[in-house]
């Protein structure tokens, strides 16, 4: 399909998507769909006369139908339009994250975004440790480090409910090492946590914490002036999509952070 073609079908799912969706797989008659909609009938005469030549609805007897094109373009409408609805919506978590930042719009279908605001600043991070608490493994990389976050990671381990693998850029190896030393050694003499370090990751941090039952994606957008807002999504789409970027790093990630006591 031409570029121009898809257009024109976008444009016409926008304006002709109320009477597609009532629009029955079963069968619906013009005069119903007048009652239903509430609309004039040369409005329904147009759109059904629109969808029918885009070959969205068929037409037999007079009765229209949905066919398997106008089924499966109202779903991918609908998908669309709840991941732009996310996207939209969450103003100040997307400031966080880079114009070139490599983040999948499948994360925001259905995501849950915390953001800080004046009233409650915390609340971001807040969600983000009530993932990992949840969480019996947790896998992931980032680009920053925070106190309330290492702290959960500690009461964790200490507990023996977490297994963890992450990846961290050298700054945050380094600030782990100088600020968070004993916690770090303690989490790594418990045998349940592998941190390692890689020369480039994105500017944000993402994990997948899982239980027994699920797994869910958090992905922390924050800038040097702190936690813009966290994203939370369990939608199974978007949970493959972050193991798969994990993966990515963790294949190339060499280097243990931090080195155990006693080594050089």
């Amino acid at each position: 399909m031409r570029s121009e073609d898809i257009s024109e079908t976008l444009r016409l799912l926008c304006r002709r998507e109320g009477v597609l969706r009532r629009v029955d797989s079963e069968g619906s008659r013009k005069r119903d769909l007048i009652e239903e909609l509430a609309v004039s009938r040369s409005t329904v005469d147009r759109s059904l006369r629109e969808l029918v030549d885009a070959g969205l609805v068929s037409r037999s007897g007079g009765v229209y139908r949905r066919t398997l094109a106008g089924e499966l373009a109202l779903e991918e409408y609908d998908r669309i339009s709840r991941r732009l609805d996310g996207l939209m919506g969450s103003p100040s978590f997307l400031d966080g994250l880079p114009a070139e930042s490599d983040a999948d719009p499948v994360l925001f279908d259905g995501a849950t975004v915390s953001e800080a605001e004046r009233q409650s600043p915390s609340a971001p991070i807040h969600s983000f440790t009530e993932l990992l608490e949840r969480s019996s493994y947790v896998v992931g990389f980032a680009s920053a480090v925070f106190p309330a976050e290492v702290e959960t990671y500690r009461e964790q381990l200490r507990r023996g409910e977490l297994v963890s693998r992450m990846v961290v850029t050298d700054s945050v190896c380094e600030r782990l090492v100088s600020q968070y030393g004993d916690a770090v050694q303690e989490g790594l003499e418990t045998g349940r946590i592998d941190v390692r370090r890689a020369p480039d990751l994105p500017s944000y941090t993402l994990v997948v914490g899982s239980t027994t039952d699920c797994a869910e994606v958090g992905l922390v957008s924050h800038t040097s002036n702190g936690v813009r807002g966290v994203l939370r999504n369990d939608d199974p789409e978007a949970v493959e999509w972050a193991r798969r970027r994990i993966a990515t790093y963790w294949r190339t990630s060499e280097v243990v952070c931090p080195p155990a006591r006693g080594d050089d």
